[in-house]
């Protein structure tokens, strides 16, 4: 049951939050750096960010501590090689990330 929820979108970019707020009702969008504290959530996604920020490693303990639930999407650097995108600061395989968030304190991880 969604009643009630809230979805926060965050970024650090001003132009990509004024871009969201004029394309998607609902959400709550706001200009943050991702390595400050995060509000506490029910669920926290974190969709291509662990790659672009210089400590992944605190990302996902403050992922974890702001939520019971999360949900992450990667880019695999195995098969789409790292060199194709510059901005990567970290190109993690996946026994990296999955060693990361059970060392932030995930139990269950599937992917």
């Amino acid at each position: 049951d969604l009643v009630g929820s809230t979805t926060l979108g965050q970024h650090l970019d001003p132009e990509a939050i004024a871009h969201a707020q004029a394309r998607y009702n609902g959400p709550v969008f706001s200009v943050q750096d991702v390595t400050e504290p995060l509000p506490s959530a029910e669920v926290a996604t974190c969709f291509e960010v662990l790659e672009h920020v210089h400590d992944p490693d605190a990302l996902c303990s403050q992922l974890l501590a702001s939520a019971p639930e999360l949900l992450i999407s990667y880019p695999n650097p195995l098969a789409a090689g790292p060199h194709l995108n510059p901005h990567h600061v970290v190109d993690w395989p996946l026994r990296t990330l999955r060693k990361a968030l059970r060392s932030a304190g995930a139990l269950d991880i599937r992917g």
